[in-house]
């Protein structure tokens, strides 16, 4: 019994520094790209995702050198 009961706890305690950890690099990335966009001074509008442009690409549009 005593053994599950430390394997539980590694376990959870394994978890809960890999949810930190994932919790660190989406805010260190989320700020990364809004300062990014600060610098370059792009309004919102202006953000082009790759599903958009690929979206486009299939459909036969011209792609603007900007949305690069």
């Amino acid at each position: 019994m005593q053994k599950s009961v430390r394997q539980r706890v590694v376990l959870v305690a394994l978890l809960g520094v890999l949810v930190l950890l994932g919790v660190f690099l989406y805010r260190q990335l989320h700020v990364g790209w809004f300062l990014f966009a600060l610098r370059h001074d792009y309004p919102p509008k202006t953000f082009v995702t790759v599903r958009s442009l690929l979206h486009k690409a299939e459909r036969g549009y011209p792609l603007s050198a900007e949305e690069f």
